[in-house]
């Protein structure tokens, strides 16, 4: 069964950092410190970045040759941190302080989530590789960035307001993982996504040819997205990009408990044969098309847990 925590080679986006070359791996405290420092100083109409001097930060420096170093704008560090705050003018446009963590490997992100969680508690909600924190006052968004080699876990804090509680908008279905319920409706969408994803690609007429209503939703980074669902059924389908290019078929829902995934993992084995192995992940392959059965689960955890299901176009067999 593949961990949404540590099995997915993610899917990484640049982020324009002068001193990448300088920083090193941060821990789930280094990334607590910001977060607190970032909560510290945002407020709904602006970020006051003067306040992050009273919690030993401060701008940042870079080697610059026979110059010795330089400040950077917008970048700041901290003694015996080693993750960055990061508040440019994006940020301060968009009223947002960021904290950017350097991983280790792209596997890493995972853990470093974990790690967090176990401070700030399990997020309350996930959209695709971002997990959503719903804090008092404010809201904690994580998710990769960086290129594969140089990859980062970003920690964005903006503010919500004291009464965000009752007065914040009903967040929107592509952004909440929607509980699964039973093993039924998962295999029901998986079976829903096999064909829908081929050579050409994501086609979402065959969904909406089999009973799925599609409609569009926005997710927190304000882009669209497509949905689709079945009456009756909890599950979502919506479509994506693979680790390695092409598209996804990607089954969203929600177990839970540890014996409904165990259904869930029994299902499909029984209808698609023993899983192949690669490295510690399971997955299988059904006529051309292959998936993964990932999950956020760990023995000893409070449910509900996410469950997701990305269905790619592997090709024929010969």
């Amino acid at each position: 069964m593949r961990s949404l925590a540590t099995g997915a080679v993610l899917p990484f986006l640049a982020y324009a950092a002068p001193v990448s070359a300088q920083i090193v791996p941060a821990s789930a405290a280094d990334v607590w410190d910001g977060v607190q420092s970032c909560e510290a100083i945002t407020e709904t109409d602006r970020v006051q970045t003067t306040r992050l001097s009273a919690a030993g930060w401060s701008e940042a420096k870079r080697r610059s040759g026979e110059r010795g170093t330089r400040k950077l704008a917008g970048i700041y560090e901290k003694d015996g941190n080693d993750a960055l705050i990061v508040i440019g003018r994006e940020e301060l446009e968009g009223k947002r302080c960021v904290v950017l963590a350097r991983l280790e490997s792209t596997s890493a992100y995972g853990e470093l989530v974990k790690g967090v969680a176990e401070l700030a508690g399990m997020p309350d909600r996930q959209e695709e590789y971002a997990y959503i924190w719903d804090r008092p006052g404010f809201t904690l968004r994580v998710e990769p960035s960086g290129k594969q080699s140089e990859p980062n876990a970003l920690f964005t804090v903006t503010a919500i307001g004291d009464s965000a509680s009752t007065d914040a908008p009903v967040p929107s279905p592509a952004s909440v993982a929607t509980p699964a319920g039973s093993s039924d409706a998962v295999l029901a969408a998986l079976k829903a996504c096999l064909p829908a994803v081929g050579a050409n690609g994501f086609d979402g007429s065959v969904l909406t040819g089999s009973g799925w209503s599609k409609s569009v939703a926005q997710t927190a980074s304000g882009a669209d997205i497509d949905l689709y669902e079945s009456e009756g059924s909890d599950v979502l389908i919506t479509p994506g990009s693979g680790d390695q290019g092409g598209d996804v078929c990607l089954v969203r829902g929600q177990v839970d408990d540890g014996a409904t995934l165990d259904n869930i993992r029994a299902a499909l084995t029984g209808l698609y044969g023993t899983p192949e192995a690669d490295g510690g992940d399971l997955y299988w392959i059904e006529d051309g098309s292959v998936f993964y059965l990932m999950t956020n689960f760990e023995p000893g955890g409070e449910g509900p847990f996410a469950v997701q299901i990305p269905v790619s176009y592997a090709g024929e067999s010969e």
